[in-house]
């Protein structure tokens, strides 16, 4: 271990409290995680009930199922925090947990050699892998146990000095706080067995790089980790305990459908996928004097990180200091072969290592900062539905619920026990089945009219983040006759039956005229409208003021109808309620663009970007502008940084820059995007023929049919795909295909597609064709309307936008 003075280490103790007030800070979150207002309630219930629940109560969907209530403990301690010290000591033990976990990392990173420089830096590499970890989880207790746990077992492996006796003490404790107990056994199993293999290499003349570890030694950690196992049995559910972690890995639809399960992906786990690669890369020169012990952790923990995300921040405790050791080598690599340059080519890796660092500090720092879900303060995120379930504590819907996962835990602790949920975060108690059910309704799947007798549902709890696709739920509650809207804001939608005993409900609180998932102006589309309008976003208003939503709403009627001494007032009230001087300037540009003053707009657009480069909003407003005005180059990049920044994917901003990329003959970059945009809106008929269109230009004509066929398959009455289906198998040479397509589109369309396919170039192959000349005989004269056969053009059934008003 690197040698340092007196003066030296305190002011690397200063260097590393700074660090650690760093990381403290940027865990400083409001709570938002829906499970852990779930986790407190299930607390406050264990507390009242003295004993710990053994089946569900919380869910109508699965109520009396089997439950192994395996974090009580940790839900029983964030209780007591709370009843002592409220939302305020929660904070600052959720920050402490998460610190603490670091400064065993760091105290890793020491014993294994590296100096205090190299150590903080590896430090803080480990902690950006962890930049979304800042929920008051069970999963905190894991991450403060784990890197201890690590520590303390390579401590005593390498010095025989490590504290054995805290592997059984603490791990009873963990146990019942967090499944995730298993990893400190995997871990504990990686260590041995390298151990193992060294040896028994060794034995068989084949060594492998890296000291031996006495078998005694490892003999000794075997059996603590041994007394740990047996330790886990010390909880309320016995041996049930030990099964639980692998009831839920072993259902795929999991993994395929929950984030945290989901692989990572790049370049969102960017850090991680970085250090992975380096980490490789270094092992090709260096391998000789690597120990195996150490490419072998982190070989099989980049394993486990890449079947689940949720193993990245074990990967960063596990992976920073052994990562640090290769690249120690690695220096050592460079001035051995190239003595004569040995001072300079020695500091390259400490050079790197700190610039890494100071990079992943500042883009930490800048997502955080951006990330309009990561609230700083004390207290509860802007993002929970505070108000919705303030709304149904007050109304009091009668009947069953449907609620959206991403709610689910904090419905739990708002509303339990006058009401149930459909779906929370606990899928060991609902299974792959009711899951997949959830998942089916969840979508707008026209299975959720059977759910609504089977579970005598009267409320639908939605989110605006469940309105991403033109089928969805929410739309389809709007056309349905039996539900109404009665609440709506920033965060939550509440529909509820009109009929039975909820019709009182509906008729006081119902919006005719307000549809929060559509673009104002698909719907507030003339001064009547308009006007009705203005009466509900009053209400709206008043029922949540802090909403922005209703707001901005209003702002769009006033403006048309031309009230901008009214417009001007409500943009202020939003001022006032705007999170940040960025979203002010914003809201201004907002007002200058619906009057059509485009330069102000522009102008107060590009005050928002300045303070916050990464406003998505504002940069999908600025592209508007810039396209309303004929700035195609600039409403591109506009859309382009609209569609890179959004919070998620803003699939207006896909649709734009395909829109925008195919006006400027850029085919190539509008298809990728009209792909997608499809990902997102898979049934938008006008974008399939727009994509399908763009493939018949680039001689795609397999994908175009694809398009078009699904168009038709979606829609059948819209005669477009048919025309534009007839064009793509004139062009593979299947006449005969062609003229029924081309007799469907004239049958769907009349007289306006005659007179298009009368100057329709790609139809030139079918010109002479009798069919042909009897189909536009029979649609022309039928309309009275004479035949005209002139030098026909390219098929175009209009923009995305003028089809979709």
């Amino acid at each position: 271990m690197e040698q340092v003075s007196p003066v030296s280490r305190r002011i690397w103790y200063a260097a590393s409290f700074l660090v650690f007030i760093a990381i403290f800070i940027s865990r400083s979150a409001k709570f938002v995680e829906p499970d852990f207002f779930m986790h407190l309630r299930i607390g406050e219930w264990i507390v009242q009930n003295r004993t710990v629940p053994r089946a569900d109560i919380f869910s109508h969907v699965a109520y009396g199922r089997p439950w192994t209530d395996h974090e009580w403990l940790f839900q029983v301690f964030i209780y007591g925090l709370y009843k002592i010290g409220g939302w305020t000591l929660l904070a600052i033990v959720r920050g402490g947990f998460l610190t603490a976990s670091y400064f065993f990392t760091l105290r890793t990173c020491r014993l294994v050699g590296l100096p205090w420089g190299w150590s903080l830096s590896l430090t803080l590499i480990a902690a950006s892998m962890a930049m979304g970890s800042v929920e008051f989880r069970p999963q905190v207790i894991t991450y403060f146990l784990f890197p201890l746990y690590f520590d303390v077992m390579l401590r005593y492996l390498l010095t025989e000095k490590g504290p054995l006796w805290l592997l059984p003490v603490l791990i009873i404790p963990w146990a019942n706080m967090h499944g995730a107990f298993v990893a400190v056994f995997v871990l504990g199993a990686l260590l041995l067995s390298a151990e193992i293999v060294k040896h028994l290499a060794a034995r068989f003349q084949y060594p492998l790089p890296g000291d031996l570890i006495p078998i005694p030694r490892l003999m000794r950690l075997g059996l603590y980790l041994a007394l740990a196992f047996l330790a886990t049995v010390i909880n309320p559910y016995g041996t049930e305990m030990w099964f639980f972690p692998f009831k839920v890995i072993q259902h795929p639809i999991f993994f395929q459908m929950i984030f945290e399960w989901m692989p990572p992906e790049f370049p969102f786990f960017a850090p991680f996928w970085i250090t992975v690669g380096i980490f490789l890369a270094l092992l090709i020169p260096t391998w000789r004097h690597q120990d195996f012990r150490n490419v072998f952790l982190v070989l099989a923990w980049t394993y486990l990180s890449l079947s689940a995300r949720r193993n990245i921040v074990l990967f960063g405790y596990v992976a920073a200091p052994l990562f640090g050791q290769t690249l120690w080598q690695f220096a050592t690599y460079l001035r051995e072969a190239f003595p004569r340059r040995a001072h300079l080519l020695g500091a390259i890796p400490a050079v790197f290592l700190y610039l890494y660092a100071i990079y992943l500090v500042y883009a930490v720092g800048q997502t955080i900062i951006h990330e309009t879900v990561h609230e700083f303060g004390i207290g509860i995120n802007s993002t929970v539905p505070v108000r919705a379930a303030d709304f149904v504590s007050k109304t009091k819907p009668a009947g069953e619920m449907f609620n959206e996962y991403n709610v689910g835990g904090y419905l739990i602790y708002r509303l339990f026990p006058e009401y149930k949920v459909f779906q929370d975060g606990r899928v060991d108690v609902y299974g792959p089945t009711l899951f997949y059910k959830y998942k089916v309704i969840e979508s707008g799947n026209p299975k959720w009219r059977a759910a609504v007798q089977e579970h005598n549902l009267n409320m639908f709890f939605l989110t605006h983040g469940g309105i991403n696709y033109p089928n969805n739920l929410a739309s389809q509650l709007d056309d349905d006759g039996e539900w109404d809207l009665v609440y709506f804001d920033d965060v939550s939608l509440i529909y509820v039956r009109n009929s039975g005993p909820n019709r009182h409900i509906a008729k006081e609180h119902a919006y005719r005229y307000i549809k929060p998932g559509y673009p104002p102006q698909s719907y507030l589309n003339n001064s009547d409208a308009q006007t009705s309008a203005l009466k509900e976003l009053d209400r709206a208003i008043a029922a949540a003021p802090e909403a922005r939503l209703p707001r901005m709403l209003k702002l769009y009627c006033l403006t048309n109808l031309g009230h901008y001494d009214e417009a001007s007032s409500t943009v202020e009230e939003l001022v006032k309620i705007a999170k940040n001087k960025s979203e002010a300037f914003f809201l201004r540009g907002q007002v200058f663009a619906l009057q059509k003053e485009y330069q102000n707009a522009i102008d107060y657009y590009q005050k928002a970007l300045s303070r916050a480069p990464q406003y998505g909003e504002a940069w999908l407003s600025l592209g508007d502008v810039y396209e309303a005005t004929g700035q195609n180059d600039k409403a591109l990049h506009a859309y382009l940084k609209a569609a890179k920044f959004a919070r998620i994917p803003d699939v207006k901003a896909y649709m734009c820059v395909a829109r925008v990329a195919s006006r400027l003959g850029d085919d190539e970059l509008a298809m990728r995007y009209w792909d997608k945009y499809l990902e997102y809106h898979p049934t938008d008929v006008v974008a399939l023929n727009d994509a399908g269109t763009l493939c018949l230009r680039k001689k795609h004509y397999a994908r175009a049919v694809a398009f078009f066929k699904k168009a038709i398959e979606i829609e059948p009455s819209n005669p477009a795909p048919y025309y534009n289906l007839s064009c793509a198998y004139i062009a593979i040479g299947q006449r005969e295909r062609a003229l029924d397509y081309l007799h469907s589109a004239i049958k769907q369309g009349g007289k306006t597609i005659a007179e298009i396919a009368q100057q329709d170039a790609d139809l030139l192959a079918i010109r002479t064709d009798p069919s042909f000349a009897a189909l536009i005989t029979e649609a022309m004269t039928t309309s009275g309307i004479s035949l005209n056969i002139t030098t026909p053009s390219l098929v175009r059934t209009g923009t995305h936008e003028e089809n979709q008003r």
